[in-house]
């Protein structure tokens, strides 16, 4: 019902052809090259690695922003499944992220060693004194390592966010049995990470250890915490391709609360919380928020049910509580859709204008002139 657009929307084929070219030649390196690496890993060599399989260079001087090839070809499999998805190849879409289903682990892995190497270095300073003496970093990784609750449920988060996206390309494939059983390993997935937090907060974790989950901050991370909204997501996606539409909006509704809460939440502890010293890249790129697909869905599943009024309060609603959060190019398209649909040409078109005159008065540089559908 609602699709996601990626950095490549605006290319040819012509473009997309040579881009997916460059990239699988791009991945044959990275998986070269990865393999090398653990192949050196394996040989414990004492120049190219330490004890937590962490890059020296050698000098003998710690790489501390160096990632693994493994998080290289993490990101080039979500880019080229993004781009194989709208070429609608749906199996090499889908072998993208069953590759990425098989070395997810590594992949966050290697990225939590970037963020807590990288934390620990900047927040050391001058400790250091450039006597190469990095126990202390070393120490913090190995805490993830060891299986710490942090890692664990970022795994999980990866593996719910991916099973989800399959998901969709299958409901988009018509796949609708397929689509139902990949959203329910993410559902598995989801309960398995409820336990794992849980486990940590029984054994006494909260805000204040210093451990991975709340030192770096992994069980905060958007990915996460998007979590149960996703959920609830896939759940009303299925209903909407059997036609359920009463049943989606059920779920859409459910997710809407869901990610609000989640909002209030996130500002409120932004209101109260320490600025972190230094913000990395996220592992995944996602949407921040959910509740501008939940609200899209909603509104597509009260116009199927013949309620276009709902649809169009419901999405005016948002545009007014916050323009410049709201107002996407979907968002934008779906509306000026929905005022085609009930409104004669002139009142339509005045309405769309008035939209416009808002993305305007809001910069909103990314809603073109195509978003709102003027002749």
């Amino acid at each position: 019902a609602n699709h996601d657009y990626d950095s490549h929307s605006n290319a040819t084929e012509d473009e997309l052809d040579d881009i997916l070219d460059n990239l699988y030649t791009l991945r044959s390196k990275c998986s070269r090259s990865r393999k090398i690496a653990n192949e050196k890993i394996r040989e414990k060599d004492p120049i190219k690695t330490n004890a937590n399989n962490a890059t020296i260079d050698k000098d003998g001087s710690l790489d501390m922003f160096g990632v693994s090839k493994v998080y290289s070809l993490f990101k080039i499999d979500l880019v080229l499944c993004n781009i194989l998805t709208r070429r609608e190849e749906w199996r090499l879409a889908l072998k993208c992220l069953d590759d990425i289903l098989e070395y997810v682990f590594d992949a966050v892995e290697n990225w939590a060693r970037k963020k807590t190497l990288g934390s620990s270095y900047l927040s050391a300073g001058s400790n250091h004194n450039n006597n190469n003496d990095h126990s202390g970093i070393d120490d913090n990784f190995s805490k993830s390592r060891s299986g710490g609750a942090g890692i664990k449920v970022l795994v999980k988060a990866v593996r719910v966010e991916i099973y989800s996206r399959q998901g969709k390309i299958l409901l988009q494939a018509g796949a609708l049995p397929a689509a139902a059983t990949v959203f329910e390993r993410a559902h598995d997935e989801y309960q398995a990470m409820i336990e794992i937090r849980d486990e940590h907060v029984g054994s006494g974790g909260d805000d204040d250890d210093d451990d991975d989950f709340s030192q770096l901050n992994f069980g905060k991370e958007s990915l996460v915490r998007n979590v149960p909204t996703q959920i609830l997501l896939n759940e009303g996606l299925l209903h909407f391709a059997h036609l359920d539409y009463d049943l989606a909006m059920g779920k859409f509704e459910m997710a809407i609360e869901s990610q609000r809460k989640e909002i209030a939440n996130t500002k409120s502890a932004a209101s109260t919380s320490k600025s972190r010293l230094y913000e990395f890249d996220s592992l995944l790129d996602t949407e921040g928020e959910l509740l501008v697909p939940c609200l899209n869905n909603l509104a597509l599943s009260t116009l199927y049910s013949c309620r276009m009024r709902q649809s169009v309060d419901l999405m005016e609603g948002l545009v007014r509580e916050d323009p410049g959060r709201y107002l996407t190019p979907s968002m934008a398209f779906n509306l000026c859709t929905l005022y085609e649909l009930g409104s004669d040409n002139a009142t339509s078109d005045k309405k769309k204008r008035v939209l416009q005159l808002i993305a305007k008065r809001f910069s909103l540089h990314d809603v073109g002139s195509e978003n709102f559908r003027l002749s």
